[in-house]
């Protein structure tokens, strides 16, 4: 319901939206090494457009306090600043407030900082 006249899709693998040759002389091994296995949590398509990538969002819940996801987190965000594209975080700020209305209006306040 935010994106009326475009497509999210859900865990898309990062290498099949970024690309790997553009950025690989800009990543670290680690960074470079994670590419492949880096998955987003949700890839916003424009139909109009032939199904471009428009927007990147990573839903941050509290699994991403654990050290190796705050590590993957890093590694996934310096693969996006090489490939000088936004990758927008979201992390409700009630942990239990999980409708689908409450994550809309937290989406959509997210779209409109951006």
């Amino acid at each position: 319901r935010v994106f009326p006249t475009y497509h999210p899709y859900p865990n898309v693998a990062l290498s099949c939206v970024l690309d790997y040759q553009a950025i690989k002389d800009q990543l670290s091994e680690k960074a470079s090494s994670y590419f492949f296995r880096a998955i987003i949590d949700s890839v916003v398509f424009d139909v109009g457009s032939g199904y471009e990538p428009r927007y990147f969002i990573e839903l941050d819940s509290s699994f991403h306090d654990e050290a190796q996801a705050q590590a993957n987190d890093q590694l996934k965000d310096s693969i996006f600043r090489a490939a000088n594209t936004k990758l927008i975080r979201i992390r409700p700020l009630n942990a239990k407030a999980s409708s689908v209305e409450e994550f809309e209006k937290l989406v959509r306040e997210v779209m409109r900082q951006l």
